[in-house]
């Protein structure tokens, strides 16, 4: 791994790999390491998987994304993602759960992405840890108990 200063903005390339990725510089070096294991983390698609991310329907989600416009965000639950229409040709992944499954689906989305010439930004991405669900219920979110304060 090469790091090269450029206008506030590091550069990492792995020449191994053959792709360059782009990170927000920060003052903390144990962000920029967790930010390059989640690119390193996410899993090489098989070409099936990959044949599913370029089908017509999910061209069409990413396309149909777009017309939000900049600054729209949402959140996908069932796929431990949140993401955000950065610009018209950038997706921000904002927040993933770390877990296989949704890891995964964030390498779904940025082939998908990637088939339609758009970009998946990870630069600010943040890892949220998983939670199990102890309930046994399908599709239930586990709740967080907290000793904080409600805030109404």
């Amino acid at each position: 791994m090469i790091r090269k200063r450029l206008c506030g903005i590091i550069w990492f390339i792995y020449a191994k790999k053959c792709m360059v990725f782009m990170i927000a510089k920060s003052d903390d070096c144990n962000d920029y390491e967790l930010k390059i294991r989640l690119i390193e983390r996410l899993p090489v698609l098989t070409d099936e998987q990959r044949s599913w991310a370029e089908k017509p329907d999910q061209k069409s989600w990413a396309l149909g994304c777009l017309r939000y416009g900049a600054g729209y965000v949402w959140n996908m639950p069932d796929q431990g993602l949140s993401m955000q229409i950065y610009n018209e040709g950038t997706f921000r992944l904002l927040t993933v759960v770390e877990h296989d499954y949704c890891l995964l689906m964030a390498s779904l989305v940025k082939a998908t992405l990637d088939s339609v010439g758009l970009t998946l930004d990870m630069s600010q991405v943040v890892i949220r840890a998983y939670v199990p669900n102890d309930d046994n219920q399908e599709g239930g979110s586990a709740l967080i108990r907290s000793e904080a304060p409600e805030v109404v």
